[in-house]
């Protein structure tokens, strides 16, 4: 009878580990690779000011849809909590407004700022609510390459790469085991730099910043 009754215990028990072992958490649904693809509206800012005195202060701004490239890794921590590790890159850069120059030194002519090349790293936290919907905050680093166009005689354009930080948030769906929809917004604060127009005239850009809400759908594998 006691060696039944022992019989019994052990293979209750082996039977609930095994069971135990098949639960799915919430975090299952999202840990691991993601690769993923969407639209992005950017909302991009800088101040000049002409250090020369020979133009006014003014801004560029943009805002534009640009085609993203994101992937990423997630790591289970908990039965709710993961860190992610990723890459987004912009598949297309883009103009800022234009406007009219007249140095009293050179002919009439425009210029505006060209984004391009731009990409980041991060950070990612998620806390999966369930095993469908996660919700996700990001500390970003960025790299963006900036361009002045100038559209008059004999100018020749310059060029730097700004560097930023990144705040946002977003949240995922799984619309199935694998595919996914995503939505996040995020703000980025960009280094200032100068420029010069043809070497000659320098140009200080600041208050350099960015906003983009981003809507793409990808493969979780």
């Amino acid at each position: 009878m006691k060696k039944q009754l022992l019989i019994l215990i052990l293979s209750t028990l082996l039977s609930e580990n095994a069971f135990s072992d098949e639960i799915k958490t919430n975090a299952d649904s999202f840990k691991g690779l993601s690769l993923g693809i969407g639209l992005s509206d950017v909302k991009f800012n800088s101040d000049y000011s002409d250090t020369g005195g020979s133009l006014d202060d003014n801004r560029f701004d943009a805002t534009n849809i640009v085609p993203r490239f994101d992937g990423s890794y997630m790591f289970k921590l908990n039965d709710s909590w993961l860190l992610g590790v990723g890459l987004s890159v912009d598949l297309k850069g883009y103009n800022g407004n234009k406007h009219s120059i007249a140095y009293s030194y050179s002919v009439p002519g425009e210029i505006h700022i060209r984004n391009k090349n731009h990409f980041s790293l991060y950070l990612e936290p998620a806390y999966a609510i369930s095993d469908s919907i996660a919700v996700f905050g990001k500390l970003s680093y960025h790299s963006s390459n900036i361009r002045d166009v100038w559209n008059c005689s004999g100018c020749i354009s310059d060029h730097r790469r700004l560097d930023g930080v990144g705040l946002g948030l977003g949240l995922k769906k799984m619309i199935d085991e694998n595919l996914y929809i995503q939505f996040e917004g995020e703000y980025v604060k960009y280094t200032n730099d100068k420029f010069s127009l043809s070497g000659y005239y320098p140009w200080a850009y600041h208050n350099n910043y960015s906003y983009a809400a981003t809507a793409s759908i990808g493969y979780h594998f």
